[in-house]
């Protein structure tokens, strides 16, 4: 009872302490349902198996994933029952399938095969009148089933339907016991009860090795392996670390009063996950509770792969959480980030109704100000800048214009109320310069600008005009501390004198700069220039422009943000963030990180940099990924291929043979890349038709009108450090009409040639008989005379 209550009140304290839960962030989580094509949001386990496809058991049938769709089968297909509780698969790359009626079936070669002895499993059940449940474990290795249950003893089937019992019963041992059997490197339970057990006493043996632990017995008993020395036990009701060293106590890790556990998972970085009813998971470190996550989620399993961890839950379908380290941060403002700046000791994000959210620097939400609304609307915020020379926080917005946040978060606004000209009673403000005691902020069509002294600002003054390059302008400072303006109408280079701004447009010299610009970054002196519409230009400064578009590989059109640190080039879009290596001279490598990567949503408004950290913010509020060891998944192998169809007819890849007359084929291919929402790029080639390499996002490559010969088609993928996998190939041949085969030629050959020669030898057998003809001819006449 003491642990019990222990446990409660770290618990409460976690669950308490917003600092303890805000610093670590909730890490990004993609939801899959019904709306993405799974049969049921009812899901009850899932498996990677030797290929890369997720297997998803459900009450509607089993999924599989391949990054792309969900492919669904039920009992049309073959499946023994449409509701599927557990999935393995065996050496022989079959997957199997418990499911609710226990008649087991497995998937081979693209069909679905019955298990010959589902007879003998059902009189086994019979035999031990044993209960069928999703709790129930089975393995199959080596063509052998296992079967156990709860609160019953186990059975195995070998490959020629010879049922045995388990019994490891040990009638003079007092206790409950479980036994511990490694059937083909996974543990295969025995749980017995023993109705003459007088204490609370749970035997536990596994090679050789035999603990005895104090503990109520429970049906759902279960043992997982720790290292070697130690493992947990764990039941509904409790988590127990053990050791089979006696002298080492036993700790109880969890543990409630109502049955609430249903899944338990140590990680490779041996962080143990708890899954329970209705709570999510529970993640402990160091036998610590940590964090909660997918509250008010029932989660039946939990599995690892290389990509990072999938769940399947038995009332919100199913969950993947990248190893990518994107992490998601909650504030109390609305949930839509318009701005981020950062100073010594906090991050502002300005929000689109009027709010900055405050973190401290290790992203704890702790402060929420609200800007007054002069007029009716929102005061949206369009940028932030840290003054670190006042030690203010600038504030550019669309009611309040100009405003600053002191050290004391005291906001106080300049231009409110302020005399515009007639027919201009307020004007929004969007980007700022600061430069000595002046701060120049932009408007729709102009700028304000503020002279400042100590303690007080001294000067007001409002510049309007009607110049294209003056409209909405962004302004940006250079190293070398050359300011430019970007707009509607394109680039402006900015001259600042003591009272003013002038500007040089240079939309009218280099057409390619009166393009909306919408941000500007500065990688080696060279401008980098975010569009709307038409990507990303390059602008050398002089009279060089280059783009970044979809002719390199470069998806997005409109840019939203670009951020410059050192060789890496993050660009905010509402496609997500693209991190953009240049790899050679004007080549690049494209990493596209998105909601299928983790982040909160594609709508990507603003980033900026914190140490190693990128800050993300986004229409659904602020992300962030440690640059250190954020990496989208990078696990992809060769392609394989999936699918060849020669016309309309589904063929078998081992041995393709086109005719003449159908000589058209169609090859579908894919690598596993979860985590990248399909966003994968692949090259394919026949290097006897074209020796180049096709590019194409695609996973299907069409030929048609193929000249008869043999080919050999390649197929690879590119991976995130800018190398392709290596290349998968098949092998297909193209067969002649009869009448364009060698043999065919030979034939004709041979034929014209004796027909020539019949001509021949019928041309001078008749000259020959003329001869003879004509000789007989003239002796007749010489006779005659």
């Amino acid at each position: 009872m003491k642990i019990r209550i222990y446990i409660t009140l770290l618990l409460l304290w976690i669950i308490s302490s917003p600092l303890f839960l805000l610093a670590q962030g909730v890490p990004a989580i993609i939801n899959y349902t019904v709306d993405d094509g799974l049969p049921s949001s009812e899901t009850h386990d899932i498996l990677q198996d030797s290929k890369g496809y997720i297997w998803i058991a459900t009450d509607r049938g089993v999924s599989r994933y391949n990054g792309y769709e969900f492919e669904n089968f039920t009992t049309e297909d073959g499946l023994t029952d449409n509701v599927v509780f557990r999935l393995q698969e065996d050496s022989k790359g079959r997957i199997w399938f418990q499911t609710m009626n226990l008649k087991l079936c497995y998937f081979e070669e693209g069909e679905f095969k019955t298990y010959q002895y589902n007879h003998i499993v059902e009189e086994a059940i019979l035999h031990l009148n044993a209960n069928i449940s999703k709790y129930n474990s089975f393995i199959v290795y080596n063509d052998t089933l296992y079967l156990s249950f709860t609160r019953y003893e186990s059975f195995k089937i070998d490959p020629l339907g010879q049922l045995k019992y388990f019994n490891h019963f040990q009638p003079n041992v007092n206790t409950h016991q479980i036994f511990v059997d490694t059937i083909g490197g996974q543990n295969f339970i025995t749980a017995l009860f023993n109705s003459n057990a007088s204490d609370r006493t749970i035997s536990i043996t596994a090679n050789n090795q035999t603990r005895h632990i104090q503990a109520e017995m429970h049906s759902r008993l279960n043992v997982t392996p720790i290292d070697e020395n130690h493992s947990l036990l764990h039941c509904p009701f409790y988590i127990l670390k053990y050791s089979y060293d006696k002298t080492e106590p036993i700790k109880i890790i969890s543990s409630f009063s109502s049955a609430n556990i249903l899944v338990v998972k140590i990680l490779k970085d041996s962080s143990l996950w708890v899954g329970r009813n209705r709570k999510g998971i529970d993640i402990y470190r160091h036998d610590t509770l940590q964090q909660n996550i997918l509250n008010n989620t029932s989660v039946s399993s939990i599995l690892e792969t290389e990509d990072g961890i999938w769940i399947s839950s038995t009332d919100r379908g199913i969950f993947f959480i990248s190893n990518n380290n994107i992490k998601v941060f909650k504030s109390n403002t609305s949930n839509e980030a318009t701005a981020i700046t950062i100073d010594s000791q906090h991050v502002y994000i300005g929000h689109s109704k009027g709010k900055i959210a405050v973190f401290d620097r290790k992203l704890n939400n702790v402060k929420t100000l609200a800007f007054k609304k002069p007029y009716k609307s929102n005061d949206y915020i369009n940028s932030l800048y840290t003054d670190y020379i006042n030690k203010k926080i600038w504030v550019n917005s669309s009611s309040n214009m100009l405003s600053s946040i002191d050290s004391n978060f005291e906001i106080k606004s300049y231009f409110v109320g302020y005399p515009f000209d007639e027919g201009h009673p307020q004007e929004s403000a969007y980007s700022s310069i600061i430069s000595n005691n002046k701060i120049f902020s932009s408007t729709k069509q102009g700028y304000v600008s503020l002279t400042y002294g100590q303690p007080q600002f001294i000067k007001k003054d409002f510049v309007f005009n009607y110049h294209k390059e003056l409209q909405r302008l962004i302004f940006f400072k250079e190293k070398n501390g050359q300011f430019w303006a970007s707009g509607i109408y394109g680039l402006s280079k900015v001259f600042l004198d003591n009272d003013s701004l002038s500007f040089k447009y240079l939309g009218d010299s280099i057409p390619d700069l009166s393009l909306r610009i919408t941000c500007i970054a500065e990688k080696d002196s060279v401008l980098w220039l975010g569009t709307r519409g038409n990507g990303i230009i390059i602008y050398d400064k002089k009279a060089n422009t280059s783009f970044i578009n979809k002719e390199v590989g470069f998806s997005p059109k409109n840019i939203n943000a670009i951020l410059i640190d050192g060789e890496n080039i993050w660009v905010a879009s509402n496609s997500g963030v693209t991190l953009i290596k240049e790899i050679n001279s004007g080549q690049y490598t494209f990493q596209q990180i998105n909601s299928a990567s983790g982040l909160s949503t594609n709508e990507v408004t603003c980033l900026d940099m914190m140490g190693d950290t990128l800050l993300i913010g986004t229409k659904k509020g602020l992300n962030a990924i440690n640059t250190k060891t954020f990496q989208l998944n990078d696990t992809k192998k060769a392609p394989f291929i999936t699918n060849v169809y020669v016309g309309d007819e589904l063929v078998d890849t081992s041995d393709i043979e086109l005719s003449y007359d159908n000589n058209s084929i169609e090859i579908s291919y894919l690598t596993f890349a979860y985590g990248t929402g399909g966003d994968i790029t692949y090259q394919y080639q026949i290097s006897e038709l074209d020796d180049e390499w096709f590019t194409t996002k695609d996973r299907t490559a069409r030929f048609v009108a193929l000249l008869p010969g043999d080919y050999t088609f390649k197929v690879r993928a590119l991976k995130n450090d800018g190398n392709w996998t290596h290349a998968s190939t098949i092998n297909f041949s193209v067969l002649p009409a009869f009448w364009q085969t060698w043999y065919f030629w030979v034939a004709v050959g041979v034929i014209f040639v004796i027909i020539i020669s019949a001509i021949a030898y019928n041309s001078i057998k008749n000259a020959n008989e003329r001869s003879e003809m004509n000789a007989r001819i003239e002796n007749l006449r010489q006779n005659s005379l």
